[in-house]
């Protein structure tokens, strides 16, 4: 299970968006101001006086309180809204090469995250290479489906996903590469497609023009 907290700096007035991912009593940190990404494994979560603290495997501890007993920030948990998943294919075949999530909670984007993956024998089609420009020398060295797929899940399972064209192309693609690696898909939930949302089919640079969003790269996963 997937939850969402923001931590609050009192004195730096700096914002981190964390995610708690309770499976692996792990926690990945989003720094918005720097737009690092870290994680931390053995991490335990802890109801105190003070409301939710989070202990790392150091011993340290978010929020914490000085000598004089001031207590230097807070938690507060979002709801999660939902996940945007974009795939990039390296194959006619639906062979997924990049991988990108955006996580949405209380309205707002709280973290982002993309994964190169390694298709099948390494093998691109160069109509898809046209597409997004990723190659058999930029994921030779990255992981297959299977191997990154247990970190991928912890962000899709029983969690409402969203993906433009999912019917049709992301939907499929995700499913056909976790049946080429015999991996149950029963806690993925069926995807909301944002292909119709005007009441008729839209490229998503349309559909990202008619709301003015900026879209720069979109086939960057």
């Amino acid at each position: 299970m997937m939850r969402v907290f923001t931590y609050y700096h009192n004195e730096q007035k700096t914002i981190y968006d964390v995610l708690i991912l309770f499976d692996q009593n792990r926690l990945t940190m989003f720094f918005h101001s720097t737009d690092r990404v870290i994680e931390h494994n053995k991490v335990n979560l802890e109801g105190t006086q003070y409301g939710t603290r989070i202990v790392y495997g150091n011993g340290s501890s978010l929020p914490w309180k000085d000598k004089n007993g001031v207590l230097h920030g807070s938690w507060v948990e979002n709801k999660i809204d939902f996940i945007a998943l974009d795939v990039e294919s390296a194959s006619t075949d639906h062979m997924i090469c990049q991988l990108g999530i955006c996580i949405v909670a209380d309205k707002k984007v709280v973290g982002s995250k993309s994964w190169l993956i390694q298709p099948p024998t390494n093998k691109y089609d160069w109509q898809c290479v046209k597409v997004h420009n990723i190659t058999a020398e930029m994921t030779q060295d990255s992981p297959t489906f299977d191997n990154v797929w247990p970190e991928i899940k912890e962000y899709l399972t029983d969690t409402s996903i969203v993906a433009h064209n999912a019917a049709n192309f992301d939907e499929v693609a995700l499913r056909k590469n976790l049946a080429y690696y015999h991996i149950d898909d029963s806690k993925v939930n069926t995807f909301i497609d944002t292909i119709n949302i005007w009441g008729k089919r839209l490229a998503l640079d349309e559909l990202c023009a008619g709301y003015e969003w900026p879209i720069d790269g979109h086939h960057d996963a």
